[in-house]
């Protein structure tokens, strides 16, 4: 509108050297929409009352409702019933999209200008298994058959009003697709029950055969689900199934630079590799590593296959397809381990750039990277921003359940992330920005469970991060970690690194090699626990491990900086819960760790559990100084929270608060202490029991010292499938098991 304005006014100038000069001008046309953004089937002005001759009279306006060349309407003076014109009509778009309309005005010399608007009509385009892309997309009985063209399709939604989203409606069923990319903003995904999107397969004959092409999954960086540059998305799954086909992806090896080189045959050694003719890969090495000359590192490559333990490179697909090998020329003298990179970017979705995305209800698995990625686009800004992921189970991923690169306002929660295995770093969900401008802000996980990756459950590893970085801002509340091969690793807060805080709050990891694996600066962002839970460590490792050395790349003087606020460690092998493992020269000191961290270990009582003297001592400092060292590591259980519920992973602070934001099915666990207060299980289908029912030690620990009340009529305990009567010391002292209501 501006821009019209300002080219009136020019034309308004002209008139007075137009007047001078007895000069005939032309009309001037200005269209405008209001509103700009409407739903099918609802009314829109399109508004020429703008329009202005500035030495005559218009008398005719005309409007092309499509652009289409043909003018459905027009109005001659005198139309408005006094002589005068309104200048404006209003017409009804009965589907959606996206119209350009056009105006036509004439003056009495027949003299004409035209100006053109933009109409964005948001409706619903439909997806049915069974349709034609052919089609309009408008109904069940014309829908198209793929989300692709119902995503291409939409385009006219409106940023600023969520109920002008353009909406696809995908029918029940299974749909085999290629890359699916997001061409516009604005829009609304919806899935009827029972949908699953399965990645097409690579030996597909429908699949383009070059791994260059973007609508093949050979290409490196397909994704199932993209979107780049793209705002306001919501995509509601309903229990909706995206899967890929992770066993059909290239892999990531390593080799040895040196032995597994043949240079008379050009060839390089990987023992089952498992690629094909044409693979895409990429050749990495260390950067204080040699190149094989021939090859440079990091560039891509072509696979030619020898055999099934053999490979030569190519510098194109079709030099591949020919044979035409790569000359090595030379390696590296003496051994280094370099890598050939398959596999880590075909993720479910990815999301570069993006803002204001609602991810819920789906499960997102096999894929050939990450479950969900948030990453940046080369161009735009350089961070997603407002994203929300709920209810996403992301299972039997390559590389993490969830990659996040650079976000500025991210909410993960209630979410499942599994079974993560393929290529490093194998995550629940991994924390990684590549850049120095990239951000980790305003980020929340929350109510999510981490089970049975390869890596980390979490890991943030913000090396990349310097001074001039925007601070980073996580806090992880309510999670469990069970089984995963490690579970927590804060990793790259350096003295001159970046600021900020990173939270977790009634956090329980369970098993794996480290509870939690630190590495950091006291002098930069804090790392503090609040009611953190550590059960069953493995044994060959601690439950929490501080690493730090001087040899990295990185300055770091001043570790370590974090507090612990009523954590808890359960433990039954005879080692201190806490320990450093670095440097430990005499001029190395440890800094700030501070809080209280409870341990409950009857295999480890130590005499004095704060004399690092004690050979029985529950940390152990390896000898180097501290500064601000002042943890209170306690022998024993928090006395403050009673129950534990494990299904939705919460201290409370009495077992009846625990069962009352229970649910059927929920099992919660007692601490081992004497717990004094009246229980009504509220006709709930739960489960309580001791932290550890299989250990008679915890069970006599675990003591409720009034009658049950209103429960069921029935004192049986069930334990490993067997009934047991409750054990009673006397009338109003039970000791708790495992009581199934």
């Amino acid at each position: 509108m501006r821009s019209k304005l300002i080219i009136v006014n020019i034309i308004l100038l002209l008139v007075l050297v137009s007047q001078s000069y007895g000069w005939a001008l032309p009309p001037v046309a200005v269209l405008d929409a209001d509103p700009e953004y409407v739903a099918d089937g609802c009314s829109v002005t399109l508004d020429g009352s703008g329009s202005s001759d500035p030495d005559s009279n218009i008398i005719k306006y005309e409007w092309d409702f499509t652009n289409d060349g043909t003018y459905d309407y027009n109005e001659i003076s005198g139309s408005a019933g006094d002589g005068s014109f309104d200048g404006n009509t209003i017409h009804t778009y009965s589907n959606p999209g996206k119209y350009t309309a056009k105006l036509r005005v004439t003056d009495d010399g027949s003299s004409t200008d035209t100006d053109t608007c933009i109409v964005y009509v948001s409706g619903t385009y439909y997806v049915d298994p069974n349709g034609d892309d052919a089609n309009d997309g408008l109904s069940w009985a014309n829908a198209f058959a793929t989300i692709q063209k119902g995503v291409t399709s939409a385009a006219g939604g409106n940023p600023n009003d969520p109920n002008y989203y353009d909406v696809i409606d995908v029918n029940s069923g299974t749909y085999v697709t290629g890359p699916i990319t997001v061409d516009n903003s604005n829009i609304r995904l919806g899935f009827q029950e029972n949908v699953t999107v399965q990645a097409r397969s690579i030996f597909d004959g429908n699949d383009p055969n070059d791994p260059d092409s973007s609508n093949s999954f050979r290409n490196p960086n397909s994704c199932l689900f993209r979107a780049v540059i793209k705002d306001n998305i919501i995509f509601d799954g309903n229990d909706t199934i995206f899967q890929m086909n992770k066993s059909e992806y290239p892999l990531t090896w390593k080799f040895d630079a040196k032995d597994d080189v043949d240079l008379d045959n050009n060839s390089i050694t990987i023992q089952n590799h498992g690629y094909r003719v044409g693979d895409k890969l990429r050749y990495y090495h260390s950067p204080s590593y040699t190149d094989i000359n021939g090859l440079t590192s990091p560039e891509w490559y072509y696979a030619i296959i020898v055999d099934a333990n053999t490979i030569q490179l190519a510098s194109s697909f079709s030099d591949a397809n020919d044979g035409s090998e790569i000359d090595l020329t030379g390696k590296p003298p003496s051994s280094e381990k370099h890598t050939i990179l398959g596999g880590q970017w075909r993720m479910v979705i990815s999301l570069y750039s993006c803002s204001n995305i609602e991810i819920s209800n789906l499960t997102c698995k096999d894929s050939g990277g990450d479950g969900v990625y948030l990453g940046r686009a080369s161009s735009g800004k350089q961070y997603c921003e407002n994203i929300t992921i709920s209810n996403i189970t992301s299972d039997n991923n390559y590389r993490s359940g969830m990659g996040v690169i650079s976000v500025d306002g991210l909410t993960i929660e209630n979410c499942v992330f599994k079974n993560t295995n393929g290529t490093p770093p194998e995550c629940g969900i991994g924390f990684e920005p590549n850049y120095s401008y990239e951000k980790l802000k305003n980020i929340v996980v929350r109510n999510c469970k981490i089970e049975n990756t390869a890596g980390y459950g979490l890991k943030v590893a913000s090396h990349v991060l310097d001074a001039n970085s925007e601070d980073i801002d996580l806090l992880f509340e309510d999670i469990f970690i069970e089984d995963c091969t490690n579970s927590i690793k804060i990793y790259g807060i350096f003295d001159d690194g970046v600021d900020g805080s990173i939270t977790f709050k009634n956090v329980t990891a369970e098993g794996g090699r480290y509870g939690l694996h630190l590495t950091k600066s006291s002098k930069k962002a804090s790392a503090s626990f609040e009611e953190c839970v550590w059960i069953d460590i493995d044994t060959d490792e601690h439950p929490i491990k501080i690493i730090y050395n001087r040899s990295q790349n990185y300055p770091v003087e001043y570790p370590v900086g974090i507090d612990f606020n009523d954590c808890q460690v359960f433990d039954d092998v005879n080692r201190p819960v806490i320990i450093y493992d670095g440097d430990t020269n005499d001029t190395f000191t440890l800094h700030q760790i501070s809080g209280d961290l409870y341990v409950k270990n009857d295999n480890r009582i130590p005499s004095d559990p704060n004399d690092p003297n004690d050979p029985n001592c529950l940390y152990d400092w390896r000898g180097v100084d501290t500064n601000n060292v002042d943890v209170n590591i306690v022998s024993g259980v928090i006395s403050s929270y009673k129950a534990y519920n494990e299904t939705k992973f919460k201290w409370y602070s009495s077992i009846q608060s625990a069962i009352d934001y229970s649910a059927d099915g929920d099992v919660i666990d007692v601490s081992p202490t004497t717990h004094y207060e009246t229980i009504d299980f509220n006709n709930k289908s739960i489960t309580l029991q001791s932290f550890d029912p299989y250990d008679w030690d915890v069970v006599e620990a675990t003591i409720y010292r009034r009658q049950w009340q209103r429960f069921g009529g029935s004192y049986v305990q069930r334990w490993r499938g067997r009934q047991f009567d409750t054990q009673r010391d006397y009338p109003d002292r039970w000791r708790i098991r495992h009581i199934v209501q």
